[in-house]
């Protein structure tokens, strides 16, 4: 299941992964919130009755705007002139036609007249295809019932269409091969699926936050749970100048505070350990990394007891 919304360095993988590590409480609180999948794991897993979620950008409001179906009639599809004029306005527009959803840059180069094809025929237009001299007929989609249906059909059906050589040219063919991955729909149907939180009770409990992490005010009355995912050390950003040692010292301050990080320093204890594969862009080559959950030090005595075997193996 794909959690939260399509953003760049997004916990969706893991995200369950996280949850099922930290304990549960009356309060959920997120400060670096980003695309929410986290956020998500954490409301579907019960956990929690309330929530606080907080982001340097507008994504928490975002993800909250998709949950109440903000996105449920859209079907825009966005050239590249539009994206640069309305990416700063726009969340559909810098979500779903940013290259990795890092909503900084546009997303297609000469194949956009295909992409803007395949993404007006999910919903029913295929003039854009006709325009290009391939031609699809109305019934490919029948008994479609979303669209994520729709594209696989679409999808499915071109494939044959080069397999069979019956497109217009050669290079209308080489197109079409390039058309396998379709992460701007994909984008799409996963801001739809959001909708389905809507149903949740919890959503009358969600606090939307946008600012410094430190301006967030930490309930003393109930129990809580504060997770951090910031952005890592050492490692490229789309959030510039972040300040981790002043982060490290705000954490040490907070009770029950966990962090989601590939090292940190001595002050603070890993009581989870996740291996995964990270894929390098500039070669291509792939590193095994090991994600981790941190608490510090001072607060092990505080936390539950399921959590001491762990920290025996970490300190």
């Amino acid at each position: 299941m794909n959690y939260g919304l399509p953003y760049m360095g997004s916990k969706s993988k893991i995200a369950e992964w996280v949850v099922s590590n930290l304990p549960s409480a009356d309060i959920w609180i997120e400060p670096f919130a980003g695309g929410c999948a986290v956020t998500h794991a954490a409301i579907l897993s019960g956990k929690y009755k309330h929530f606080i979620i907080n982001d340097i950008t507008d994504s928490t409001k975002t993800f909250i705007y998709a949950i109440k179906g903000g996105f449920k009639n859209e079907n825009r599809w966005i050239s590249r002139e539009d994206f640069f004029r309305l990416k700063d306005t726009d969340p559909y527009v810098r979500i779903c036609f940013s290259f990795g959803n890092d909503q900084r840059t546009y997303c297609y180069g000469d194949i956009e007249p295909y992409k803007r094809a395949f993404h007006y025929a999910v919903f029913n237009d295929f003039k854009p295809f006709a325009e290009l001299r391939i031609l699809i007929p109305d019934c490919v989609l029948n008994g479609c019932k979303n669209t994520y249906e729709k594209r696989l059909r679409i999808k499915k059906f071109l494939i044959q269409i080069r397999k069979d050589k019956h497109a217009g040219d050669l290079q209308s063919l080489e197109r079409l091969e390039r058309l396998e991955r379709l992460e701007r729909l994909q984008s799409l149907e996963r801001l739809e699926r959001l909708q389905s939180l809507e149903r949740l009770q919890s959503l009358g409990n969600l606090q939307s936050l946008q600012g410094d992490y430190k301006t967030i005010s930490i309930p003393t009355d109930k129990s809580y749970v504060i997770y951090c995912d910031p952005p890592y050390k050492n490692t490229s950003s789309y959030l510039d100048n972040f300040n981790h040692e002043e982060f490290y010292k705000w954490a040490l301050k907070q009770d029950n505070c966990y962090i989601s990080e590939y090292n940190m320093p001595d002050s603070f204890v890993r009581i989870a350990l996740k291996s995964k594969l990270s894929l390098k862009a500039a070669t291509g080559n792939r590193k095994m990394k090991e994600e981790g959950i941190w608490v510090s030090k001072e607060n092990v005595n505080r936390m539950s007891n399921v959590y001491m075997p762990l920290f025996k193996n970490f300190i």
